[in-house]
């Protein structure tokens, strides 16, 4: 494996090329670029050409991408040459940090862009897809484990033609309350008013359809909450019956009615009468822990 210096590098977006340049004597090569998604199309004589996919989504972000091709005598063998390119986004002041999360650099390239095995230009097609990354939901505060069927499409990539949207779900989960959603940075499903509700409580956002070719990033946040299961001994009701996640810190307030001809008796915190009041503030727990709350009629 070795440097190829001289080679061709086009930085294509939108089937226009923004970007040229050759390899210095170390393979290397320097491009500057604004936030974007950008087809990297690198060839030269004797060697396969090649159109990698390149995503900028942070506005101080440094991608090197080692990007491998092969003399045109030796593909099928399964050796590569590499040469190596830096391609750096800046825009503003801002910490600069090294990463590759999104994309592929160093393997199979993304299905999006395509290759040529031939000695003619590279013509890229146009993308038939775009894609959504759902990543793993995460807890705000707590550390409070998620489980999967907390997010709807489950983790991972999802593939959608032109025109097609992608319907997203997040669930409320028992010590976890649903909380807000991002969609590449930008706040597009907020549920952060409520500090309690109902377990199983849904919240739906549906994510437009997006540009053929780009690639797209959608993550849930949830908090740490704390359980309180609200139920009935006797003839009346309350106005919160069942299972109820409340953020950490925060209390919930709750009042009984009796049935017409009949009373209320005593509110009973996990077996403990607490309240002989009709109206009761349940105080803020510790998360991570469930608790009975009963309302007692005669």
């Amino acid at each position: 494996m070795g440097l190829i210096a001289n080679a061709q590098l086009d930085v294509i977006q939108y089937n226009s090329v923004v970007q040229t340049g050759l390899t210095d004597a170390n393979g290397e090569i320097q491009f500057k670029l604004p936030i974007g998604t950008y087809f990297v199309k690198v060839s030269k004589t004797g060697y396969v050409t090649h159109t990698y996919m390149l995503e900028l989504l942070e506005q101080a972000e440094t991608i090197v991408l080692n990007l491998p091709i092969e003399p045109f005598w030796m593909f099928g063998l399964g050796i590569a040459e590499t040469m190596s390119i830096s391609a750096s986004a800046k825009k503003g002041a801002g910490i600069t940090e090294t990463i590759s999360e999104g994309i592929s650099v160093t393997s199979t390239p993304s299905p999006l862009p395509t290759q040529s095995l031939s000695l003619n230009p590279t013509v890229t097609k146009t993308p038939t897809t775009w894609r959504l990354n759902v990543l793993p939901p995460v807890c705000t505060d707590g550390n409070q484990p998620i489980p999967a069927d907390a997010i709807s499409p489950v983790v991972g990539p999802v593939d959608s033609g032109n025109g097609v949207t992608v319907p997203t779900i997040a669930t409320t989960k028992q010590f976890l309350l649903y909380w807000y959603s991002y969609l590449d940075g930008t706040l597009v499903n907020d549920n952060g008013a409520n500090s309690y509700e109902a377990v199983a409580t849904t919240h739906s956002y549906t994510v437009p359809a997006q540009t053929l070719g780009s690639l797209h990033r959608y993550v849930s946040m949830f908090k740490a909450a704390w359980e309180a299961v609200v139920s009935v001994d006797g003839p009346g009701t309350t106005n919160k019956t069942g299972t109820y996640e409340i953020v950490d810190g925060q209390s919930l307030a709750i009042t009984a009615t009796p049935n017409a001809l009949h009373i209320f008796l005593y509110w009973e915190v996990d077996g403990e009468i607490v309240s002989t009041n009709a109206s009761y503030t349940f105080s803020a727990q510790q998360r991570g822990m469930s608790h009975n709350l009963v309302a007692h009629f005669f």
